[in-house]
């Protein structure tokens, strides 16, 4: 017959590979990636339900034959939830910048240097793109 330690060791052993076993099992199906997968697809839908009052900048895809920083994995439509002095929010949380000078021009601020834009939805864009990429877009550039 089997003990009450001899139990308890093979209960724990049984723990410990199921755990070990678990984490394989999870790489090898590679669920982890498919519930990373799964909240982005719930991050963007949420997005997209509250499009209600807000607007919207299609942004331009590099197959457009455009100088864009912009890849084709970057297509997506990026949401502005508010734009009031000077400061943008976009609906996936970032936030940007986009200044006035007198003569109600519009740019932004990169090492301190400034890029003027011709209208304000290239400068809202490259806003973001100054925040996600690092880097200054040229679409619009003045």
């Amino acid at each position: 017959m089997i003990g009450l330690t001899e139990l308890i060791i093979i209960l724990a052993v049984l723990i410990f590979l199921f755990f070990l076993l678990r984490e394989v099992n999870c790489w090898y199906w590679k669920i982890n990636i498919r519930i990373e997968l799964l909240e982005e697809n719930n991050r963007l839908l949420k997005v997209i339900a509250g499009v209600n009052d807000t607007n919207i900048i299609k942004t331009k895809t590099s197959n457009e034959n455009d100088t864009s920083l912009l890849t084709s994995e970057d297509t997506v439509i990026t949401l502005v939830n508010s734009f009031s002095n000077n400061k943008v929010l976009f609906a996936d949380g970032i936030q940007g910048e986009v200044l006035k000078d007198r003569d109600h021009k519009l740019f932004i601020v990169y090492r301190d240097r400034r890029y003027y834009y011709n209208n304000e939805q290239n400068a809202i864009k490259a806003a973001y793109i100054l925040k996600t990429k690092g880097k200054i877009s040229s679409d619009g550039l003045s």
